[in-house]
């Protein structure tokens, strides 16, 4: 029961670990999110990374239960998808304030 949970809820603290993965591994966020399941080899090639730091990345993410990893596949929990649905709102509100909101001169 405590693992599904920790596989399909998010908090203040998996958002803003997602956050960061987003904007330093966005390839690799990528991948997970559009593909129900992909080679571990393959996402490693994609993103860029030599082996000892996408294996850092990618221990990080299974410390956090925001991926499942299996012998030779790997996919998103509903945890990671949650998250990154969190950063786009928060993204898209962020966006969308008001020049005059944000305080500030604009001259």
């Amino acid at each position: 029961m405590e693992q599904t949970k920790l596989t399909t809820t998010t908090n203040p603290e998996i958002n803003t670990i997602v956050a960061g993965l987003i904007n330093s591994q966005p390839i690799i966020i990528k991948s997970l999110i559009r593909n129900t399941e992909c080679s571990l080899r393959e996402l490693e090639a994609v993103a860029g990374l030599d082996r000892q730091q996408f294996n850092a990345v990618i221990n990080n993410m299974v410390k956090h239960s925001l991926v499942a990893v299996g012998s030779e596949k790997i996919k998103a929990t509903y945890r990671l998808v949650l998250a990154v649905q969190d950063y786009r709102q928060n993204y898209e509100k962020q966006r969308v304030i008001q020049l005059s909101e944000q305080g500030g001169s604009f001259i």
